[in-house]
């Protein structure tokens, strides 16, 4: 009986031993196209146009569309043209900061939420103090309110739309000017960088249609397109007659956008954003900022550093307010072997597992990677890992059915994705391949 081949490109000894226990044989050279089976890191290794029916390997072709950053995130939005389902319900909002539209999008995203974040905190806190020493229509911080007010109001108009994406003036809908936009942001509005992310693509593309978000807020943001000028020292008090006519408004205007948004629960907070290296792994490169102009400005500083070593980067809303355990965040890590894409066939290792962070929570400090990280890559160069290391509560959730419901979530809807027996149909929804590959999807859950 011949003896099947395998070819191992990298480090896994893992794979190797289990091959030769199995009685495969392993090929003496890499590049040997004998085999029966290849595993490599790197897809580029694999010929896939050469390949024969019986030879297996570790990658699918055109997988970038599902195990990258960037392609995951394009995936999952494409995907309400195939289904009836919003990635935003289960995936948060990430945005490619290589891609005109996107910035746009995001830049607007940003804004939009530092207004609603102003409004909402200028009322929790006036709500808390007597009526007489709530502030006035004419202080500073009553102001910068109605400006937040403004802002949440024209997005409310734009909701009411119903058709947002085909309003060719969509990003240009704000009344609000750069001047007071930094007012609503707490810092100066980026302007120019900007310009230079969106603009520089706008310049040197024909498809003017494609860029009619980004041309807009470029226009906006630098004051060449008419928007309703007002200056805050001189906005008119008279629009807003007192704290109860703000509050009212605001209310009504942040409970329409929360019942809109199916991320609203995201949506509060101090405005974080985690923004990624699109081609690295292991928590390598990732940052958590709350500005603005820091995300554009680190972002283009680093793909401009250098052509040779330029990153495409992701920006994705931070979960500020996660699930925690002892203060603690973890994830948890479920092992999957895809073995085919027609039908979708997907094989669950019978344990996952939670990985902890050492550090306790703590928005406040964002540098803090042992706080936010759950990489075991990241959380093992801490000073006293090894010492911490067995306080933490490290554990293995078996079958998902029972293991996933010893976590008390509150949330029916996480313990619906672990379920196994319910895990074909999201699967298949959330995981289809690529659009161009069409393909009745049938899914096999093992």
């Amino acid at each position: 009986m011949t003896r099947k081949k395998f070819v191992i490109c990298g480090n896994f000894p893992g794979v190797r031993d289990a091959l030769l226990d199995r009685g495969w044989s392993e090929c003496t050279q890499k590049d040997e196209f004998g085999f029966d089976l290849k595993w490599t890191v790197k897809t580029s290794e694999i010929d896939f146009q050469r390949l024969n029916p019986h030879q297996i390997v570790n990658h699918f072709a055109k997988n970038r569309h599902v195990t990258t950053k960037v392609g995951l995130s394009k995936s999952l939005r494409a995907l309400s043209w195939f289904e009836d389902v919003d990635s935003d319900s289960f995936f948060p909002r990430s945005y490619d900061l290589d891609d005109s539209e996107d910035v746009a999008t995001f830049v607007e995203d940003f804004m939009n939420l530092a207004a609603q974040n102003l409004l909402s905190s200028f009322l929790a806190h006036a709500d808390k103090l007597p009526r007489d020493a709530r502030p006035s229509t004419q202080s500073p911080d009553f102001q910068k309110a109605v400006l937040a007010l403004i802002a949440c109001e024209d997005l409310v108009r734009a909701i009411d739309l119903e058709d947002i994406e085909e309003d060719e003036e969509t990003a240009g809908r704000s009344r609000l000017s750069a001047q007071e936009w930094s007012e609503v942001l707490g810092e100066p509005c980026p302007v120019e960088t900007v310009h230079f992310v969106v603009g520089g693509e706008i310049a040197e593309t024909c498809e003017s249609a494609v860029t009619t978000k980004a041309s807009s807020l470029v226009a906006l943001l630098q004051g060449t397109r008419h928007v309703e000028s007002r200056s805050v020292k001189k906005f008119p008090s008279s629009h807003v007659q007192d704290y109860e006519s703000l509050a009212s408004r605001a209310r009504t205007a942040l409970s329409r956008i929360s019942h809109h948004h199916p991320q609203s629960c995201m949506n509060v907070g101090e405005n974080i954003w985690i923004v990624k290296p699109a081609g690295k792994s292991r928590g390598r490169g990732i940052e958590l900022k709350r500005s603005l102009a820091d995300i554009l400005s680190f972002t283009t500083h680093c793909k401009g550093a250098s052509s040779l070593n330029s990153q495409r980067w992701i920006v994705q809303k931070y979960v500020e307010n996660p699930l925690l355990i002892n203060n603690k965040k973890f994830d948890i890590r479920q092992w999957i072997l895809v073995t085919d894409w027609n039908p979708l066939t997907v094989w669950f290792y019978d344990e996952c597992y939670l990985r902890f962070a050492l550090s306790d929570y703590n928005s406040e400090t964002l540098t803090d990677r042992f706080s936010h990280l759950c990489n075991n890559c990241v959380q093992k160069e801490a000073s006293d890992f090894e010492e911490r290391r067995g306080k933490l509560c490290f554990e293995r959730v078996g079958s998902s059915n029972k293991g996933c419901r010893r976590i008390d979530v509150g949330s029916r809807r996480l313990q619906e994705l672990a379920d196994v027996d319910g895990a074909g149909e999201c699967l298949a929804r959330k995981n289809s391949p690529p659009a161009s590959v069409h393909l009745n999807l049938g899914c096999h859950v093992r």
